[in-house]
C-alpha cells in the first residue's frame, strides 16, 4: 500500500522511518548516492500526508456507508 503512495521509493522510506537507517546506510543499501537518497527521501515524505489524508478520506467513507447500510437494515 505504501509503494503505491509514494512509488518506488517506499523501500527507502521504510529502511529509514521505520527500521532506523540512516540516509547515508539507506543510500548504500539502494546502491545510491547519499544526495539521491536524500532528496528521493525528501520527496516521498513530502508525499505521505497528502496520501494519508485521502486515505483516511475513503476509509472514513467505506465506515460510514457500513454503518448506515447497517442501522437501515435494523430498521427493516
Amino acid at each position: 500500500m505504501l509503494a503505491g503512495a509514494i512509488g518506488k521509493d517506499a523501500d527507502l522510506v521504510v529502511a529509514v522511518a521505520i527500521e532506523g537507517a540512516t540516509q547515508r546506510e539507506a543510500a548504500d543499501l539502494f546502491g545510491l548516492t547519499y544526495e539521491a537518497a536524500r532528496k528521493r527521501y525528501q520527496r516521498a515524505m513530502h508525499l505521505l500526508p497528502r496520501w494519508m489524508s485521502h486515505f483516511a478520506s475513503r476509509y472514513r467513507v467505506y465506515w460510514l456507508e457500513r454503518a448506515c447500510a447497517r442501522s437501515n437494515g435494523a430498521k427493516r
